[in-house]
């Protein structure tokens, strides 16, 4: 949910036929809510506040007349005036595409290993998300035109899929699949519901992908155009090869970093003979 946005409708959650939903254009959550019937509409920020002084154990209750939404529960209640739930923006659907599963206990932990190579808001739009291809393997790269990353995943696909995540919309998958864990099929032992793999179901076309685990669906509006041939990048053979003892080179960058930071946020690397020389400016 954003906290500010010239679609004000967009700053509250909006609970209708069983389900939670919060969106910021970008990225949309759907979390099933069974016992939510008539469409409520609740203000965020202000409800998240409120929530933290309502005992847990508490049953809520809510009613929502004339633009008012009022919550009640043994010890007391709450009101706030809120919009009309009708305008809230209607759930996309993906068109047109393809759909499977994946092992999303190696997925997104890769996802995650490859967001921080995203560029920036004045990079162009193709290097702002992560790369993912689904073929006999997945594929995900970002880079932001001075570094990258590129990894190679031995999980074969459905079918046949390219598209570009927005960062911050894979950010929100990565930390949703870490505090709502999917739900597990059952299996005849307990080792085996334990070292059974969760999975992340995708359907990915027309209008962006949408990813499912649980009781958790994610809409992504993805990028449109085409992300550059990263593997096109990597030296089949790196020309120049060297050692370093690792603590000693993350200090060195470390110390430059706050001065290159405040200028072109370059730091530079010269070898000679047996020394390296971290240096920015």
């Amino acid at each position: 949910v954003p906290k500010k946005h010239t679609l004000k409708t967009l700053t509250n959650v909006l609970l209708k036929d069983g389900k939670a939903i919060a969106t910021d254009f970008e990225t949309m959550i759907i979390m099933d809510l069974p016992e939510v019937e008539e469409p409520y509409l609740l203000p965020y920020q202000a409800l998240k506040d409120f929530l933290k002084y309502v005992p847990g154990n508490e049953q809520l209750t809510i009613k929502q007349t004339d633009g008012v939404v009022e919550l009640s529960w043994e010890g007391g209640k709450a009101t706030y005036k809120v919009d009309n739930p009708e305008d809230y923006p209607p759930l996309p659907e993906v068109k047109n595409g393809i759909s499977g599963s994946v092992d999303g206990d190696r997925l997104l932990p890769a996802l995650q290993s490859v967001i921080h190579y995203c560029g920036g808001g004045k990079s162009r739009a193709v290097l702002t998300g992560v790369s993912l291809t689904l073929n006999e393997n997945i594929e995900l790269a970002a880079g932001d035109g001075f570094r990258m990353a590129y990894l190679i995943l031995p999980i074969p696909f459905t079918a046949q899929a390219k598209v570009i995540i927005p960062s911050h919309s894979a950010r929100v998958i990565v930390d949703l699949w870490r505090k709502i864990p999917p739900a597990v099929p059952l299996a005849d032992s307990i080792v085996s519901q334990v070292l059974s793999k969760r999975q992340l179901e995708l359907d990915i076309g027309e209008g962006g992908m949408m990813a499912r685990f649980g009781r958790v669906s994610v809409m992504v509006k993805t990028i449109d155009g085409n992300a550059p041939n990263f593997k096109a990048l990597i030296p089949k053979e790196p020309p120049t090869k060297i050692r370093a003892f690792a603590p000693d080179f993350e200090r060195a960058v470390h110390r430059c970093a706050s001065v290159a930071s405040n200028v072109e946020g370059l730091t530079r690397f010269e070898w000679k003979n047996e020394t390296l020389t971290v240096s920015a400016k």
